[in-house]
């Protein structure tokens, strides 16, 4: 909560506005505890554009993790992988390796 509102305060005072900048629908969570929490969140995150009509598909959508990783940003791709390092699902190492097939 402290982010937000430091935030708030200097972009604020950078561009001359006054007010909050998270209202009603924006919500910030802390995601602590199990590995498919955060595979759940990541999933929301990169889904939302598909949701709300903007892409057929998540990967279509470049400013999500996903998305970014699909159009081949290196970055994106490790982060992907860091996270599914530790499902069940498939090893970062086998998540690396599927982009270049």
């Amino acid at each position: 909560m402290l982010t937000k509102q430091r935030f708030s305060q200097w972009y604020n005072l950078r561009n001359d506005r006054r007010g909050t900048l998270w209202e009603e629908r924006y919500k910030s969570v802390l995601v602590e505890g199990s590995q498919e929490a955060l595979m759940t969140m990541a999933a929301y995150i990169d889904l939302n554009p598909v949701r709300a009509g903007i892409v057929k598909r998540a990967e279509d959508y470049r400013w999500t993790g996903y998305g970014a990783a699909a159009g081949g940003d290196a970055d994106a791709r490790k982060g992907l992988g860091r996270i599914l390092d530790h499902s069940s699902q498939v090893s970062g190492e086998e998540f690396e390796t599927c982009w270049d097939e």
